[in-house]
């Protein structure tokens, strides 16, 4: 009996000695796995994985997962609990990855803890697509923590481990710091491109390394030869006008409704297809009393702020970190095109986004640009729905009774309105109540998603109709400006349009074919026609006040006599009035206007006490 029990209990001590075993093989195999596992998104095979593991990046791709999990053993000083909260932890930063690709093609990045908010918001809106890859990485983690929890865990180190185990967590904390934020190693072998499509870094580098990448990149840097001085000697070049108050104003000075439609675009800028009826008919029959054409944006697929902004403002995204939101770095009240349009006698000054006014922060954003009232969803009564967000229909509606509601107040001031439509925000696979929906004719081309997304530009361009014809009947001169945010997250369908079309390019332009978007400026009354303009986001607002014949800025004046030079300067590259292509990372003789555009940009965005209020403020 007692030999029994002593077998049972070598037994015992023979499993516990292998358990052991094991879990520190687990151990040391968690990085990899856990590496292996936030990859899984990028679209490639295992072995195109494996395969880019030796480089730097994967090297300390591996390295990055590794502190982590110290650090977690140096909390909890358990072998298998260790394993299953990395891989937990992993996991979690997977999914999310995974569900901001799905959304709008771009990862999780350290500025979109900013946005945390916003992000709740539209998540409420999706319904999340289970698909291979996520069925397997699952699969996998259960698969990881079944096989911790099999195996018996020993307790740990003991003190002396303990310390030393702290020691190598803090040892790992300043060996990430000092690698990414004192000796500036990303940039240094420039392994910090992150670029206008952040998944292509983070599949080349790693998600875990490119994430870390990121964080570095979360404050503004302030430009080589910045100062408040070199900042009002490049201002001093362009002086603003005069203010226009009160009877300045004339009964000749039109209304402005600026819309900024949700991933309005044409799919054709990738190249021609047909589909069983047109899809933008009014739009495209609009030529008389109309400037029309392209403007190059900073985002594909979403960050609808960034454009907003960019609008607004007349600065670019491309001197902001990667994804950042740019609400985020107002924290006062800013000179705007609405400020520039008030000290022109003009009244209204309203804002409306029929989403949650936490969006963005735009309940907290919109004073501080100077909107004197705004309105969101909860203020539109008994609107139509287009799946989980508000029509354009009633968008419009809702614009309409704006402006009658001011007229009643029997001002004299001409009226200004911005408008946020979100009809057209992603996703395009949900069930949609679109009567008679237009189809893709092009073999090869047939595409779910971009059937629906079609056939909501169609019920945006009959909604347009319907403002335009009531703005046609206004006896007052008004202008509706009407332009796109971003193109929507349809990148398969595009890119199969652009194959087929047989354009021959340079890479750099066909991606940038990504950032195009149509614009039009209509008036009820004689206005010069125009059609292909052409510019970037940043320049449209200057462009229009130069339209409108109103008093412009220093900052408006020389955002135009920049843009007879360079008509493009977005986040994706620059372009100059040859049409020649530029990405950020070369040298040419416009570097010395793009940094004198980065300093100032710097002066009104970020230096706020030294800003040089007469250059970006009518006088």
């Amino acid at each position: 009996m007692r030999g029994n029990e002593e077998n049972m209990e070598k037994g015992i001590i023979r499993k516990n000695s292998g358990d052991k075993l094991q879990l520190r093989i687990m151990l040391i195999l968690t990085p990899l796995f856990c590496c292996l596992l936030t990859r899984a998104n990028s679209g490639e095979t295992l072995i195109q994985t494996f395969s880019r593991l030796p480089s730097v990046c994967g090297i300390i791709d591996i390295f990055l997962i590794t502190a982590v999990m110290i650090i977690i053993y140096a909390f909890c000083n358990r072998v298998g609990a260790t394993i299953i909260i990395t891989v937990m932890f992993f996991y979690l930063f997977t999914l999310v990855n995974h569900l901001l690709i799905q959304f709008r093609g771009i990862p999780l990045i350290a500025t979109d803890f900013k946005s945390v908010g916003t992000a709740i918001d539209v998540a409420g809106s999706y319904s999340p697509e289970v698909d291979k890859t996520g069925v397997i990485e699952a699969v996998a983690v259960v698969i990881w923590i079944v096989l911790v929890v099999s195996f018996k865990g020993y307790k740990g180190t003991g003190k002396k481990g303990r310390i030393t185990v702290v020691a190598a967590a803090l040892a790992c904390v300043a060996v990430f710091y000092g690698l990414f934020f004192v000796a500036d190693f990303t940039k240094e072998y420039k392994y910090s491109v992150l670029g206008v499509n952040p998944l292509k870094s983070y599949t080349r580098n790693g998600h875990v390394y490119s994430f870390a990448v990121s964080a570095t990149s979360v404050r503004v840097e302030k430009p080589d030869g910045y100062s408040q001085n070199e900042a009002a000697r490049i201002a001093s070049l362009y002086n603003s006008d005069k203010k226009k108050i009160g009877a300045a104003v004339t009964s000749k000075t039109p209304n402005i409704i600026v819309i900024m439609n949700e991933s309005f675009s044409e799919p054709a800028e990738h190249g021609a297809f047909k589909t069983s009826k047109k899809y933008m008919p009014f739009y495209n029959s609009l030529n008389r009393n109309t400037v029309k054409g392209t403007l190059h944006t900073s985002i594909y697929g979403g960050s609808t702020s960034d454009s907003e902004y960019e609008f607004l403002t007349g600065n670019t995204m491309k001197y902001f970190p990667v994804n950042a939101v740019p609400y985020y770095y107002i924290e006062d009240s800013i000179p705007t095109l609405e400020t520039t349009l008030e000290d022109q006698g003009y009244g209204g000054l309203e804002a409306f986004h029929p989403g949650k006014p936490s969006s963005y922060d735009r309940v907290n954003v919109y004073p501080r640009l100077g909107f004197k009232k705004y309105f969101f969803k909860n203020d539109v009564k008994d609107p139509v729905y287009v799946g989980n967000f508000i029509s354009d229909k009633s968008d419009y509606e809702y614009v309409i009774s704006r402006y009658e509601k001011y007229r009643k107040t029997g001002s004299k001031k001409p009226y200004f309105m911005f408008n946020v439509t979100i009809q057209n925000h992603g996703e395009y696979n949900r069930s949609k109540k679109i009567n008679d929906p237009i189809k893709i004719k092009s073999d090869g081309l047939e595409d779910t998603k971009a059937e629906i997304y079609l056939s909501m530009i169609r019920m945006s361009d009959d909604a347009l109709k319907k403002l335009i014809a009531y703005f046609k009947n206004v006896k007052e001169p008004t202008v509706v400006v009407l332009y796109g945010d971003h193109q929507p997250h349809l990148e398969e369908f595009c890119t199969a349009v652009y194959k087929r079309s047989g354009i021959k390019e340079p890479a750099l332009e066909q991606e940038e074919r990504s950032y195009r978007v149509p614009f039009m400026i209509w008036a009820n009354y004689d206005i010069e026609e125009k059609s292909g303009v052409n510019m970037s986001m940043n320049y449209f607002s200057s462009y229009l006040l130069d339209t409108l014949d109103m008093n412009m800025t220093g900052y408006s004046k020389f955002l135009l006599s920049m843009k007879d030079k360079l008509p493009i300067v977005s986040n994706t590259c620059y372009s100059d009035s040859g049409g020649r292509y530029f990405s950020w990372g070369e040298k040419s003789k416009y570097t010395e206007i793009l940094e004198k555009y980065r300093i100032l940009q710097y002066n009104y965005a970020i230096d706020n006490k030294n800003c040089i209020k007469n250059f970006f403020e009518l006088m």
